[in-house]
């Protein structure tokens, strides 16, 4: 048997090359393989953000219910009936094999209750729950009307119809006070003091003066309803004192002037008001947590301060009061 010659094989240049070949092959097998290996991560992660996108147009498609719900909620109309969303054309069956579903337990009419309203309240009832003082009014003929059309006997009154009801306002109006204290002397000493066979001195007079009650304001003419329509108009309605000025002017009251009603309210403030804002202030230090406000704004005339400087307003409470 002849044995072959293979000294010359590694000198071949055809051998050469397929082993070349064969490592070509071996480094795409490992790309292959390496690609194949990214490919099903990427679609494993193409799986993954499909899923993560269709739960979140689920969760958009619930949350633009709600918002919608709450919209119709906060700003429909009370006694409007909203009726469930109609499904579009293209999601209801047509053709011969559309079926309707026969209506189930639930889906059956429910007999429906009339509201009884709500009786409409009387005029009587109005009248009373306005507690208003009434006052009748009388409507006559005048003298030359007095007289019978017939006869030309004078007429009488025989009854009396109610036309109707009417609400008046009678404007407010300002009047003065004098305040005087009373005097009061015994007339019987006043007699003995005069009478020689008294000792001089025994009887003398001691006048007995009564007390006038203390003013609002020392020194100020002002009385405490006419402040607390001052306070009320500048506190709770939030008016500037020259506004309420001219308020007392169009109301042909006798207007103060600008300056007076400011030392009204600053004197009322600090001699009546200070003890309660110190009470309530000993009661806001002594709770756990505080809430505050700043509003800025600016103070016309103020005497230690520039005139477009800000200043400050704070304002604070607690959770419970």
């Amino acid at each position: 048997m002849s044995e072959i010659n293979t000294s010359n094989i590694s000198e071949n240049q055809f051998f050469h090359q397929l082993v070349e070949l064969n490592k070509a092959i071996n480094k795409l097998t490992i790309q292959y393989e390496k690609s194949q290996e990214e490919n099903e991560a990427n679609r494993k992660l193409i799986k993954s953000l499909t899923e993560q996108l269709d739960q979140a147009n689920a969760t958009i498609l619930d949350l633009s219910a709600q918002i919608k719900l709450m919209a119709a909620q906060k700003y429909g109309r009370r006694s409007e009936k909203r009726k469930p969303d109609k499904k579009d054309d293209h999601d209801q069956p047509s053709g011969p094999s559309a079926k309707t579903p026969a209506p189930g337990p639930s889906a059956r009419k429910r007999p429906v209750r009339s509201k009884a309203r709500k009786p409409k309240e009387s005029l009587e009832d109005l009248i009373k729950k306005m507690n208003l003082p009434v006052t009748d009014e009388l409507h006559e003929l005048s003298e030359d009307q007095r007289i019978c059309s017939v006869c030309g006997t004078e007429l009488t009154p025989i009854g009396r119809k109610l036309v109707r009801h009417e609400v008046r306002y009678i404007p407010g109006k300002l009047e003065i006070i004098r305040h005087y204290s009373v005097s009061y002397g015994c007339p019987e000493c006043k007699r003995k003091s005069r009478d020689p066979r008294y000792l001089p001195g025994e009887f003398d007079i001691h006048p007995v003066m009564a007390k006038a009650p203390e003013s609002l304001l020392f020194g100020k003419w002002v009385s405490p309803s006419l402040m607390a329509l001052v306070i009320t108009l500048k506190a709770l309605y939030q008016l500037p004192v020259n506004r309420i000025r001219s308020i007392f002017s169009d109301l042909d009251f006798y207007a103060p002037s600008v300056s007076a009603l400011n030392s009204w309210v600053n004197e009322c403030a600090q001699t009546y008001f200070k003890p309660l804002f110190e009470r309530m202030k000993s009661i806001l230090v002594g709770r756990p947590q505080l809430c505050a406000d700043e509003t800025t704004l600016q103070v016309i005339n103020e005497s230690h301060t520039r005139r477009k400087s800000k200043s400050y307003l704070w304002q604070y409470r607690t959770v419970d009061m």
